[in-house]
């Protein structure tokens, strides 16, 4: 019987920080399977975006261009069951769908 101490090895479900860097504290972001959230979340960053937002899926890409200023098209699907499409922008550090 053997015993190992000292630090645990990675989880294999754990994701790395990505390219990204949290607009709130400048932080790296991490992609958490579910969410996009500051490495400082919650102490005390609140930066935090879903990989879903009404319908619509948030890649990585569609992320870095949110913090870059741009404004992205997407496919909403509503709480009506209704489809449209839209524009998603990062306002204030929260998503926004802007309708036309």
């Amino acid at each position: 019987v053997g015993f190992v101490f000292g630090d645990k090895p990675a989880s294999s479900s754990a994701k790395p920080a990505t390219d990204m860097v949290c607009p709130i504290c400048g932080k790296p972001i991490k992609d958490t399977g579910k969410y996009y959230l500051c490495t400082d979340y919650k102490n005390p960053c609140t930066f935090l975006v879903g990989h879903e937002f009404n319908g619509a899926t948030i890649t990585a890409d569609d992320l870095k261009k949110l913090l870059a200023g741009e404004t992205l098209p997407k496919e909403f699907t509503w709480k009506s069951g209704k489809k449209s499409t839209n524009k998603l922008v990062l306002e204030n550090n929260r998503l926004k769908v802007i309708f036309d």
